[in-house]
């Protein structure tokens, strides 16, 4: 069983706390973490492990690294990983539970997670642990319209399956597109190679486009949201490993209620708002 816990706290950080250089800058902010605990329920509780003890273990423990860290500029993915394991020997004391993942929400745009390959077999101290696993996670946003249209299809077909989304002229969405990323060691050029793979990869083919029109990518493939995620995760792939990530996954927001997530079969965490395209 997974439990996971958000909790935040007031910060000197800020608003953009991450400097390009992955460190940390001191302003005023709030900091969300999010600790994610395996294990068996106690059997006369329920709990997995109280929330309140996971509550207080981060705001005595994670927050005064990471504060900290604001100081000493030092790389967040380190800052990160000393909180993690500060956390999981506060929270271990018990066999039944073990701390599978932790992490901090940067900014409203971005997040670094902090995972053990095995929390069930393994701990997060060195040296069982000598190669940790980085998950950033970073949300853009663009604007494209569509049409949803099958030429295959006769005209009735497509209105009856599509509706309004078959309107010959088209029409708009804000889309937002999560990217979720694993870092093989503390790179502190992660989020900027991120940034420039969506930038040169989807903004600069998809924003302010009319998919059907003027994509070649979508000449012969409906822009479904399915597609478009598709679409996004083949691009990114390739940008993002030829800058040494590799590309966990993609979840295209259509509207707040639609999403689909290439590859499926993740099962992802609480998700950053999106940057505004520029």
């Amino acid at each position: 069983m997974l439990l996971t816990r958000k909790t935040q706290v007031h910060s000197r950080l800020g608003a953009k706390p991450m400097q390009a250089d992955c460190t940390l800058a001191s302003v005023h902010s709030i900091l969300e973490f999010e600790t994610g605990i395996v294990g068996v329920p106690d059997r006369r509780t329920g709990f997995l492990l109280n929330i309140v003890t996971i509550d207080e273990a981060v705001r005595a423990i994670a927050h005064p690294i990471i504060a900290r860290a604001s100081l000493d500029d030092e790389s967040i993915f380190a800052t990160v990983r000393r909180a993690a394991v500060a956390i999981a020997q506060k929270l271990e004391l018990d066999a039944r539970v073990r701390v599978a993942y932790f992490a901090c929400d940067l900014n409203p745009h971005t997040r670094v997670t902090y995972k053990r390959a095995d929390p069930a077999l393994s701990t997060l101290t060195p040296p069982a642990m000598p190669q940790p696993t980085f998950e950033i996670t970073a949300s853009y946003e663009f604007a494209a319209s569509h049409r949803l249209h099958c030429p295959g299809l006769s005209d009735d077909e497509n209105r009856r399956i599509f509706g309004k989304c078959n309107n010959p002229n088209g029409h708009g969405h804000n889309y937002r597109i999560e990217v979720h990323c694993t870092v093989a060691s503390e790179d502190q050029t992660a989020f900027a190679a991120l940034d420039a793979a969506v930038e040169n990869e989807i903004m600069r083919r998809f924003d302010h486009r009319h998919l059907n029109l003027d994509c070649p990518e979508f000449a012969a493939l409906n822009p479904s949201v399915e597609n478009i995620a598709m679409v996004c995760f083949g691009y990114l792939k390739q940008a993002l490993g030829n800058a040494g990530l590799t590309a966990r996954c993609v979840r295209v927001y259509e509207t707040h209620k639609t999403s689909a997530i290439y590859p499926s079969g993740h099962e992802l965490d609480h998700s950053p708002q999106a940057k505004p395209a520029l």
